[in-house]
């Protein structure tokens, strides 16, 4: 329904003002609407999305915006939509956060990452950056504990250092 981001942000705003939170879209379908579309876009460099961070900035100072990522075919025009929205992003916010949900997502987001890092584009971007790993819901501890491992250790690899894991050992869907 249309206003359900201006209905939850205000939720937040009485709740959690001062609160730092990392604020995102999100990519369940069902909970999909005009206005989220319209945020999700990276038409003029994502400014869709940044323009609505700077303006939830104004009521919450401490939030930290995660970098929306939509893939394309071409990845040189990818990358660098994706490096004006960091940069954007990192001029006004102190960290800015990428999220992956399964490995293959993580290795992409850290090759992308590690291009942003080596562009040079701004001082000491790694320190910026706070990585979200969220398994969902892990099947295997011994092969996702690996799988976690070999993560962490290319991000510090790279110099990304600010590492947050997430998962939970509940199903995702309980009949």
């Amino acid at each position: 329904e249309e206003g359900s981001i201006k209905s939850s942000l205000s939720f937040l705003e009485c709740h959690f003002k001062e609160v730092p939170f990392m604020l995102d879209l999100t990519l369940d379908e069902k909970l999909t609407n005009t206005e989220i579309k319209a945020l999700f876009s990276n038409k003029n460099n994502y400014s869709n999305w940044i323009n609505f961070c700077l303006e939830q900035k104004k009521i919450f100072k401490n939030i930290l915006p995660v970098v929306q990522i939509i893939e394309e075919s071409n990845y040189e025009e990818y990358i660098n939509k994706l490096k004006i929205q960091v940069k954007s992003l990192c001029d006004n916010f102190q960290y800015v956060v990428f999220r992956a949900h399964n490995e293959a997502v993580a290795k992409n987001v850290i090759l992308d990452i590690n291009n942003i890092i080596k562009s040079n584009m701004y001082n000491n971007i790694q320190d910026k950056i706070i990585f979200i790993f969220d398994f969902k819901y892990l099947k295997n501890t011994t092969q996702g504990i690996e799988i976690t491992q070999q993560i962490i250790n290319v991000l510090k690899k790279i110099g990304v250092n600010n590492i947050v894991i997430s998962s939970t050992s509940f199903p995702e869907n309980v009949s």
